[in-house]
């Protein structure tokens, strides 16, 4: 899937990998608006966009994306399960969401919401900023992060703090 973008209007699940240089993989669900799997997505230049309805990534899904994803404005995607992403994840403006459900992890290497809204204060949810380069750790809404992990590359992974943070459960930082 070279330079195409695939559009995806029900529910994407992927057991497999999936593969393109510079194309785009589009999620305009119509009805359903649920990712699972257990595969891999490497998208090269291009990106996971969530647009049209919110989306939920099952809790059963173990899913490894090379790329970057985009919430369109007014959108909310849901992680229930486990997501690595080597890449930003952006969001179209302040009303972009991210929600790190109950026992979710998301381990993050890129630029996590600069603009739109991160809820992390669910029970057990993990988010790792795991990037070997620095990064901004995101305030998230009421400044809470239930388990909140900072790891990375000895030396070259700095991890900032953009504001007050209030940590439920663990703080572990490793490798920065």
């Amino acid at each position: 899937q070279n330079g195409f973008d695939l559009i995806v209007t029900g529910t994407y699940i992927n057991n497999g990998a999936y593969s393109t240089t510079n194309g785009n993989l589009v999620l305009n669900a119509a009805g359903s608006n649920t990712i699972g799997g257990t595969g891999s997505l490497n998208l090269g230049t291009g990106e996971l966009q969530v647009n049209n309805q919110n989306h939920e990534i099952l809790s059963t899904a173990d899913l490894t994306l090379t790329g970057d994803i985009s919430i369109a404005s007014g959108i909310s995607l849901t992680n229930n399960g486990s997501l690595t992403v080597s890449g930003d994840v952006t969001g179209t403006d302040g009303t972009s969401y991210w929600t790190n459900g109950s026992n979710a992890t998301l381990n993050i290497d890129g630029t996590f919401l600069t603009t739109g809204v991160l809820n992390a204060y669910s029970t057990g949810n993990t988010v790792n900023y795991n990037g070997t380069t620095a990064q901004t750790i995101k305030n998230p809404s009421s400044s809470t992060y239930y388990n909140l992990t900072c790891s990375g590359a000895s030396g070259s992974a700095t991890k900032s703090m953009a504001s007050d943070l209030d940590i439920n459960g663990n703080l572990t930082i490793s490798g920065t």
